[in-house]
């Protein structure tokens, strides 16, 4: 984990919304995010 926080990978992920169930969905723009958190944390459906 140190190595992480210290040398991250090279990625476009900005966000990240926990599903709940340990799992974890990223995204690379807001928009995307605000979808994610609707379904994930609100139960909004698709």
């Amino acid at each position: 984990s140190l190595k992480a926080a210290f040398d991250p990978a090279k990625t476009d992920y900005l966000y990240f919304v926990s599903k709940n169930d340990g799992r974890h969905v990223f995204s690379t723009s807001l928009k995307q995010q605000n979808y994610w958190v609707d379904i994930y944390q609100k139960g909004k459906k698709q």
